[in-house]
């Protein structure tokens, strides 16, 4: 019997070997077309974001920290490049910012595209959102700055708030509110999303 739960669990493994070795080759096509397409037409930034996307998405599923790094850090130059050839994007600047928040630990550089973002449109929920999480982040990388992160933090998520009430943003804000002290916010919040 354990020999046969041994035998299905590396038939098992053999498969989703098999299954990542066909994404990554599925993905390394996909690039290929996104670049031709960028040769095609360098000046137009829709290649140029896509391949910034796919590589953001192929640095989520990496096996290795090493390699996630690395492909968020390639994803982040063609965000740049598509930044520049689309500078009033606040589609890209917000993927760029989260690419920073996710993988690349690059906080000042997340925020100054979101701040960007936010100069372009106010009127995007998500932006308040990311602003909100960057200022999390931080209260978590500084405890000595934390409550004045957490304020900042629901600052952004109330104004994202007001923009759009939707789940993500006010369960955010419960736990920012949770984190600074103030449970009964905390609760409210948690409740308007419910």
């Amino acid at each position: 019997q354990q020999s046969a739960l041994l035998q299905a669990l590396r038939l098992l493994l053999l498969k989703l070997l098999a299954s990542c070795r066909q994404q990554t080759a599925a993905i390394q096509r996909a690039m290929g077309f996104y670049k031709h397409a960028q040769e095609l037409e360098p000046l137009h930034p829709d290649a140029t974001t896509g391949l910034a996307r796919l590589l953001a998405h192929w640095a989520e599923i990496a096996p290795t920290a090493a390699t996630r790094t690395a492909r968020a850090t390639e994803a982040a130059q063609y965000f740049e490049l598509a930044s520049m050839l689309s500078p009033n994007n606040v589609l890209t600047l917000n993927e760029w910012a989260m690419l920073d928040l996710r993988h690349l630990s690059n906080l000042n550089g997340a925020e100054a595209r979101l701040l960007q973002s936010l100069a372009l449109d106010d009127q995007y929920d998500l932006t308040y959102l990311l602003l909100g999480d960057t200022h999390l982040k931080r209260a978590e990388a500084a405890p000595a700055t934390a409550k004045a992160e957490y304020i900042s933090a629901i600052d952004f998520y109330k104004r994202g708030a007001i923009v759009r009430s939707s789940f993500p943003i006010l369960v955010a804000l419960g736990r920012a509110n949770r984190l600074a002290g103030n449970p009964l916010d905390a609760i409210g919040a948690y409740h308007r999303a419910m």
